[in-house]
């Protein structure tokens, strides 16, 4: 028989057309047997839905080609068992391991063992079923080695479910088209087959169609795209167009008198998108309907984050405002899981209730999360990020209390504890050893290893003992194990962690599921037994096992809740308001990486289909027509780095046929009404941004936030000046007992609102354990280094004197460095030495040029610590108190100073740089050498680049009237009058958030949050 093919645009009512067929055949005769396929179980709960039949009833069933399959396969008694995929890859391994033992593996002889060759292997048998392709079809057209040795695999594999009466999760349609070849009369015959919502098909599903022909009165077919000649070569189109190819190959298809130029069923501005969207002239969409723009928005906000927010928002609004029913609403993304932590959370925070489409895998069940980071631990290396995340899951009891995590915590940060239990030995032994490590402080005079910060050493024993207990109760056994030992140990780790008596009840059903795994895997491996296997592949197998299980479905009813699903789920489902988020380049459409094992020439050969992954303009005509009244498309355009996300193609071919007005680009920083906001903390955050304390008062639903916030006087001066201004009522005796540095000072002249997070509220990001130095520990130690190679010096000049000292330096330094500073040395610490040894070669020579008729006096000389005083400028009654180290003073022949202070960045400093306040260190040291420590008179002071030896061009000489023979007096004037600006700044307490120029250093505290954060290196 002919098949009917009805073929036109998305939204153009094919469906409408198969579902009017359905009606007139069950008007004609009630008990007509009709069987509808569509791709997945969202466009069979939509046609159930549109139907308004539930499946099986008045005799029309509505299944996925899979679940037909195996309806024919239980009614032909075949004998044959459909495998779970867990099993499938198992069997898949077992003919791997068959084919090395027999020596023919020699292109994959490296990788024939690994959990990921099993994996992409796996995948590629699939597709050869799918496409129903044997080994033997395959033997006669391998070429290269590769496919020869993959070829030979997968004979294996074939045989192997064969000898046993088996059939893989991806062999089904194929299995059950050849049992309706061979035997027509085991399936009731139907008068009519529909099969709709596809875009392309397997080679398996047309090789069922055909075999259901002789048994089926009427087919119906429907694909999108379009008949023209014109039409077939347009970029949307093309997939359908090769669709349709593929189909004419193995079908007899007529075109359906249905099928003609039909109306599309959408708004005007998204109908003319996909009618022209990717045409080689494009033009402009006039609107002839002003409220038809509102049916399409185009929105470019901040980061993925801000994007999540403001789709939340216009989503509410739309439910809210326009009265569309949240059950008809839905939100799609590429790469899915990136974007769904932020749509959970901003959704509860907003109270809108998502409903993140199918059926959950149970490997992304929190218990399952909590008890595989657990597992990982071990072969992870035992990252001290993901050991102290395990150590305060809610899930498990690790015999630590919270306070002892804190501590753990803590030192591993102070250490600079990166992962593994040698490093933890390490720790404990330095803190054991508290007197015998040498104690240094940086340039504000801090020790860089406050033993005074660390709980006793009692106290220290039960850290060093209950993290050591809770190691060895997950640690795994050495060696290879069989399955059922590693399940046995596995469950023993359940147990010691009391993972059962922890679990919420809502998730006890994930809990029983776990279990079950558990057993499944052990009866797997009795149904095909494996070689002892390491712990890696054993979690390998586990996860697999795990992987292929779903969660139960909530008990949470969906019925009003907004759809939420990855981008590819939108075909052929339709709703009234639809969003679809990641428009921006790399993230839709995704780069596709080739497949290792069907590389595109082996494809050719095997002539299988362009996947839909490679073939993503397909799916963008889709989602243009997924909206019955409003569609939102939104892209990034802020990376997580600050940099910009440049849009996407498809983003681009939107934009170039829509008006100007349908794009809105919104930051968080926008200022908006208070009405838009969709949440009470979004609305509390926008009246503090937009400093409309007043009008946010007068809302009386957020009278009582207010009100708590006028309990904090910290925060209430947050309130009062902006999100990023604060004013503060410091006392007095903050200023006049308070000893400042030299980096508070400039932190407050360079930015008050730095200041007050850095100084007064201590808040600092928290520092991650990594390897190497930071710039404040290799500043501190260049510092330590210069200091003992010029202390025995009496001639600044003598080179050959000083780099022996030099030499000398550095090896009583660097071995000792890693503990003294608490940095994590890597592989290249000792090439670091190296590089560091010949830099500070260099700075000592240049020194020495320009050191004749000075001698060195004091070195890292201390004012306002270690006893020394400190230096007082007393203003309008008030004394302001600073501390610091002068790194090195030289005296010369008339007995006047010369201040140095090294750094180990570049100086490129200017005189605005001292007039803004950015640079005023040098001048407040020497200050200090003269007013605090008394030494003499000021002649001469600058900047020192450590690594690139060169003096900064300001100089306090620059500063000075050359005619006095006490020069300090002349740039006294310039430093007092910064540190009284400091002190108005402290006496005002108003600290704004106003940098130097607009520009933000990329270490602020404020960095990440701050709205008014502008990276200095960005224009």
């Amino acid at each position: 028989m002919t098949i009917e093919l009805i073929m036109d645009l998305p939204a153009s009512g094919k469906t409408t057309v198969c579902l009017q067929k359905i009606r007139q055949i069950k008007s004609d005769d009630p008990l007509a047997s009709v069987q509808v396929l569509v791709p997945d179980s969202l466009q069979l709960q939509a046609f159930q839905k549109r139907l308004a039949s539930p499946s099986g009833s008045w005799g029309i069933r509505v299944n996925t080609f899979a679940q037909f399959a195996r309806s024919i396969l239980e009614k032909a008694l075949s004998g044959k068992i459909i495998i779970n995929p867990s099993l499938n890859r198992q069997i898949v391994c077992e003919a791997i391991r068959h084919i090395q033992a027999k020596g023919k593996l020699n292109y994959y002889c490296n990788v024939w063992n690994t959990a990921g060759f099993s994996k992409v292997v796996t995948k590629a048998f699939s597709d050869f079923e799918k496409n129903c392709i044997s080994a033997d079809q395959m033997k006669s057209i391998v070429q290269t080695q590769q496919e020869i040795e993959i070829n030979l695999i997968f004979e294996e594999y074939q045989i192997f479910l064969s000898d046993h009466g088996w059939v893989s999760p991806s062999g089904v349609i194929q299995a059950a088209a050849e049992i309706i070849k061979k035997k027509p009369d085991h399936l009731d015959p139907f008068r009519l087959l529909i099969i709709d919502g596809f875009d392309n098909f397997d080679q398996d599903q047309l090789w069922l169609i055909r075999n259901l022909e002789p048994i089926t009165d009427e087919i119906y077919l429907t694909l999108p795209g379009s008949l023209q000649a014109e039409e077939k070569e347009r970029l949307v189109n093309r997939r359908f167009s090769r669709s349709l190819e593929q189909i004419q190959k193995v079908l007899n298809i007529q075109i359906a008198e249905n099928t003609v130029k039909s109306a599309i069923h959408l708004p005007d501005i998204l109908r003319y998108i996909v009618e022209n969207i990717f045409k080689q002239q494009p033009v402009k969409w006039i609107e002839t309907n002003p409220s038809d723009e509102k049916s399409l928005i185009l929105l470019e906000a901040g980061t993925q984050e801000d994007e999540v927010r403001e789709v939340l928002r216009q989503m509410k609004s739309w439910i809210i405002r326009d009265a569309i029913p949240i059950a008809s609403c839905a939100i799609f993304a590429p790469q899915l899981e990136k974007y769904a932590p932020a749509l959970r959370r901003i959704s509860e925070e907003m109270q809108i209730p998502l409903n993140f489409g199918r059926k959950v895998s149970l490997i992304e069940s929190p218990v399952v999360i909590t008890l595989f980071s657990l597992l990982r631990l071990q072969p992870e290396g035992l990252k001290t990020n993901n050991l102290m995340n395990c150590l305060r899951f809610p899930y498990i009891s690790s015999g630590l209390t919270p306070e002892q995590v804190n501590w753990l915590d803590f030192i591993s940060r102070q250490l600079s504890i990166t992962g593994g239990s040698e490093q933890w030995e390490e720790a404990w032994n330095i803190l054991q050893k508290e007197d015998a490590t040498e104690k240094v402080d940086d340039e504000d005079g801090n020790q860089f290893l406050d033993y005074s910060c660390f709980p006793d050493s009692a106290e220290l024993l039960l850290l060093k003992n209950g993290l050591q207990a809770f190691l060895d109760n997950i640690t795994p056994p050495q060696g290879n194990q069989q399955i059922p030992v590693w399940i046995a140990w596995l469950k023993g780790v359940c147990e010691k962690i009391q993972l059962r008596s922890h679990i919420r009840q809502e998730e006890e059903s994930d809990y029983f599921a776990l279990t079950a795994c558990f057993e499944e895997l052990i009866i797997e491996d009795r149904m095909v037994p494996r070689q002892n296997i390491d712990y890696n592949d054993f979690l390998s197998a586990l996860t697999e096992t795990i992987t292929a299980s779903e969660r139960s479905n909530p008990t949470q009813q969906f019925a009003n809740s907004i759809f939420t699903g990855e981008i590819t789920w939108a075909r052929g489902i339709r709703f009234q308001a639809a969003a679809f988020l990641g428009f921006g380049e790399s993230i839709f459409p995704s780069a596709v990486a080739e497949d290792v094992i069907i590389k595109k020439e082996f494809q050719d050969l095997l002539q299988i289909p362009v996947s839909a992954d490679n073939d993503q303009s397909g799916l963008l005509i889709q989602i243009l027509s997924r909206a019955d009244e409003k569609l939102l498309i939104s892209r990034p355009c802020i990376t997580d780095a600050g940099d910009e996300w440049e849009e996407s193609l498809y983003w681009n071919a939107i934009r170039q046929i829509v008006p100007e007005n349908t794009v809105q680009r919104i930051r968080s920083s926008t200022k908006r009404p208070l009405s838009e906001a969709a949440s009470e903390d979004e609305k509390e955050y926008w009246a503090v941004l937009q400093r409309k304390r007043d009008e946010y008062a007068d809302d009386d639903n957020n009278q009582d936030m207010l009100e708590a916030s006028q309990r904090d006087p910290m925060l209430e001066g947050l309130l009062s000046s902006g999100a990023c201004d604060s004013c503060v009522n410091l006392p007095e005796q903050f200023r006049s007992q308070q000893i400042f540095s030299s980096s508070q000072l400039e932190n407050g002249l360079y930015c008050p609102f730095r200041y007050f997070i850095s100084n007064i509220l201590f808040l600092e990001p928290i520092k991650e354990p990594a390897f190497e130095l930071d710039t404040k520990q290799l500043g501190s130690l260049l510092h330590r280094i210069l200091q003992l190679t010029f202390e025995k010096a009496e001639n600044l000049t003598d080179k050959t004197f000083l780099l022996e000292q030099l030499e000398k330096a550095c090896n009583c330094t660097f071995p000792k460095a890693p503990i003294i500073y608490q940095f994590r040395p890597s592989g290249l610490w000792i090439f670091q030495q190296n590089q560091l040894k010949k830099q500070l070669m260099q700075t000592i020579e240049k020194l020495s040029e320009i050191s004749e008729g000075w001698l060195m006096v004091a070195a890292e000389s201390a004012f306002g610590i270690r006893g020394k005083p400190f230096l007082k400028i007393d203003i309008e009654g008030i004394s302001l108190n600073f501390r610091g180290i002068i790194d090195r003073i030289d005296r010369n022949r008339n007995g006047n100073l010369r201040i140095i202070d090294y750094k180990i960045g570049g100086t490129h400093f200017s005189a605005d740089d001292v007039f803004s306040g950015r640079r005023v260190q040098l001048f407040l040291y020497a200050l200090a050498a003269a007013d605090a420590l008394k030494i003499g008179r000021i002649e001469e002071g600058f900047y020192w680049a450590i690594l690139s030896a060169k003096a900064s061009s300001l100089k306090l000489s620059g500063f000075m009237d050359p005619q006095e023979m006490d020069r300090t007096a002349t740039f006294r004037a310039l430093i007092m009058e910064k540190i009284k600006q400091f002190y108005q700044i402290l006496e005002v307490g108003e600290f704004p958030a106003n940098p130097i120029d607009g520009k933000c250093p990329s270490y602020c505290s404020a960095a990440t949050w701050c709205a008014l954060f502008q990276r200095e290196d960005r224009p």
